[in-house]
């Protein structure tokens, strides 16, 4: 049987939205996940990693480099 899986990680933080500086300057430059890996460089979250979140936050270390799934989307802040 096939699966469907929606997984919602509000305030998670992979990346400031384009559109940061005019709506919320105070989160210029937000990576939560980004600065967490980075001061932890062998955290491992292989699920996370298989869904593609990793790749998202722009981190392509050889080791994030396998993705299983294909869909991956980033929702927006409603105005």
């Amino acid at each position: 049987m096939a699966r469907f899986v929606v997984l919602v990680i509000d305030s998670f933080g992979v990346g400031a939205m384009k559109d940061v500086t005019l709506v919320r300057p105070q989160d210029a430059g937000a990576n939560t996940c980004g600065h967490i890996l980075s001061q932890l460089p062998h955290l491992q979250l292989p699920t996370l990693e298989k869904l593609g979140l990793i790749k998202r936050i722009g981190l392509c270390a050889r080791r994030y480099a396998t993705v299983r799934f294909r869909n991956l989307g980033c929702g927006r802040a409603a105005t």
